[in-house]
């Protein structure tokens, strides 16, 4: 992307978000606090962009998210953070700040001394030969494919036992990922036929669907962002239409998630009509959405559910009085989450902690709320309810070189090298903020670890293509006359 277009657009969407946020407006300490936070979040993606998206852009996609979920809402009128007396306020705005401002200098200190990968047969170097034109991605878009559709209809229960599943879950996943990348990716770089390229979007958005089904919105988007960005990789550019048309679907179907949920969750009614179940899920949006805005339900756009500030100042404001900082207990207490349950079968359920913490600061005001609806502090409230200031450094520094690593593992590597799409996998997490860390790191070992095994035992495999690849005009060689050749020359003379 051209520099001076990108500094101009930079320049014009800073713009525009400081003039419709309340922050700029209320005092100039909160308006200088604001504008930090503005350049912490959105400035390493602008830089990324700058350098020509050299490398894996993964703490970029985690700071950028911080802009919506923390930086947009906290400018919203009415808001909880303007509402906070200045102090509390800049407390507020100050403890984000520094979380990111600590993963970015470490993100930065370990890329900066990052040296080219070395040449051999190492295992981050090895490619895996039919990631490039063969039937493998498609394979794993049909595995994939196949577990959501078990999934959606309770099949997989009967025939995966429950000490399995979360492997299996995991092996899933690292499959669906993986083929949903190296297929936009080459969608992206113009390599697949009409056909193919109008399977793969039908192939992506049945998985989608079946996954939005489950009334969580993250995993199915997770997998649309993955695909978006590959593609985005491979063409150079955004695919600005049909990312902001999914935007608009996803935030339209938020208006209605909560009398979706009420219908099909609290009273239990059965998902297995999807198109009953979608049409409920339309019209209860649609409803929600004509309603004035004082009489919609707690269901809003996606960009108002994505929203952390609510419950990061309620923390901030609480703690250190009158609750006391607990000093890296939901760390170490979530230690247990990396024992599979194929090895502790009562091992902690994967929300406890948040729970506990929603408990603790009064977001949930019993057991049985959080047995309805999850709530999280997110993971800058609980590095905050942890340790505060040191608890907000400590956490940004580790996120930032948590980041680091995948940026590193792929760096200067080819697409098809297990170092590259075993990175890639870190950005759909970069993008969670709501999982606390703990709940972050299971979730994603387990992924990276059936994600690598394999990628491994495909390096060692052969396919073959599927189709023809699409002749490209760049990848045609010119051909000669023979009649021109030395060999011809020589003869004739």
């Amino acid at each position: 992307m051209n520099r001076q277009l990108t500094l101009l657009l930079a320049v014009a969407l800073g713009a525009v978000l400081m003039s419709q946020s309340g922050l700029m407006a209320v005092d100039t300490a909160t308006a200088e606090l604001a504008t930090l936070l503005l350049l912490l979040s959105g400035g390493p993606a602008v830089l990324w962009l700058w350098g020509g998206m050299r490398h894996l852009p993964v703490f970029e996609v985690y700071a950028f998210m911080h802009l919506i979920y923390y930086w947009q809402p906290a400018g919203k009128a009415g808001g909880t953070v303007l509402s906070l007396p200045q102090e509390e306020r800049a407390v507020f705005l100050g403890a984000v700040s520094v979380f990111l401002a600590f993963g970015a200098v470490v993100n930065w200190a370990i890329l900066r001394s990052a040296r080219p990968p070395a040449k051999g047969q190492r295992l981050w170097d090895r490619e895996v030969p039919a990631m490039k034109g063969s039937q493998l991605p498609w394979l794993l878009l049909g595995f994939w494919l196949l577990y959501s559709t078990l999934f959606q209809y309770g099949t997989i229960w009967s025939l995966v036992p429950g000490t399995l599943f979360p492997l299996v879950r995991a092996l899933c996943v690292a499959a669906g990922m993986l083929g949903v990348f190296v297929t936009a990716h080459r969608v992206g770089e113009g390599g697949l036929h009409l056909v193919q390229k109008v399977a793969f979007v039908a192939t992506v958005a049945a998985g989608t669907l079946l996954s939005f089904a489950s009334g969580y919105l993250a995993v199915g988007t997770l997998f649309v962002g993955n695909a978006f960005f590959a593609y985005m990789i491979g063409a150079r550019r955004l695919p600005v239409v049909s990312l902001t048309l999914f935007l608009l679907f996803v935030s339209f179907l938020n208006y209605g998630k909560q009398e979706m949920r009420a219908r099909y969750w609290a009273m239990g009614e059965s998902t297995d009509d999807l198109v009953e179940f979608y049409s409920h899920w339309f019209k209860s949006s649609w409803e929600q959405f004509n309603l004035p805005a004082d009489r919609r339900g707690a269901a809003t756009s996606a960009f108002e559910r994505a929203n952390l500030t609510d419950v990061t100042a309620r923390v901030i404001t609480q703690s250190p009085y009158p609750l006391p900082f607990l000093g890296g207990k939901t760390y170490l207490d979530s230690l247990q989450l990396l024992v599979p349950r194929l090895i502790w079968p009562d091992r902690p359920s994967l929300h406890v902690f948040m729970n506990e913490l929603g408990l603790r600061y009064g977001i949930h005001m019993d057991v049985e709320s959080t047995e309805i609806t999850m709530i999280s502090v997110g993971q800058v409230g609980e590095a905050w309810a942890n340790g505060g200031w040191l608890g907000v450094s400590l956490a940004g520094a580790f996120f930032g070189m948590f980041y680091a690593l995948a940026a590193r593992l792929a760096g200067q590597r080819k697409i098809a090298s297990i170092g590259f799409l075993f990175g890639m996998s870190f950005v759909g997490f970069a993008a969670n903020l709501e999982h606390l860390a703990g709940t972050l790191l299971m979730t994603f070992y387990q992924t990276a670890v059936a994600m690598l095994a394999v990628l491994y035992w495909f390096s060692r495999r052969t396919f073959v293509p599927l189709m023809p690849p699409k002749p490209s005009v760049r990848s045609v060689p010119e051909q000669s006359d023979p009649a021109q050749s030395p060999e011809a020359t020589r003869i004739a003379r």
